[in-house]
């Protein structure tokens, strides 16, 4: 998957027209797609769902990016996303796994500032438009 992403980045840099390596903006673009259509080839073929963890990471981004839209900002509190998160993913295990996985791929962060805790959503995420934390 790894090297086809990487194609797919170097396709995507060199329709864009920019010189020099390749951004992580084409990379980000490019995992994205050939992780869909990695998912997609195993639902379709083996006809199984998508691992519990990825789909909980994915649901648990999607409101965050909803959440730091709303709230023009970058991340939210870990006590706010616990109390509203999608359904199971206030359980403190499901939710930590996700944002775990969301972490290793760089699309969030664990922020803390004295006894406050936040999770801090990567900012090429959010459009063009960079939010004040």
């Amino acid at each position: 998957m790894l090297k086809n992403a990487a194609r797919m980045a170097a396709l995507f840099h060199v329709f864009d027209g920019v010189g020099g390596p390749i951004s992580a903006h084409s990379f980000d673009s490019a995992s994205r797609i050939t992780l869909w259509h990695l998912g997609e080839s195993l639902r379709v073929f083996n006809e199984v769902a998508p691992p519990e963890g990825r789909e909980n990471a994915e649901k648990i981004e999607d409101w965050l990016l909803s959440y730091c839209e709303q709230h023009r900002t970058t991340r939210a509190p870990t006590k706010l996303i616990q109390q509203y998160a999608p359904g199971k993913l206030r359980e403190k295990a499901k939710l930590d796994a996700a944002i775990d996985e969301l972490a290793a791929l760089n699309r969030v962060r664990r922020v803390q500032e004295g006894r406050k805790k936040f999770i801090e959503v990567n900012p090429k995420l959010l459009g063009r438009v960079v939010y004040s934390s």
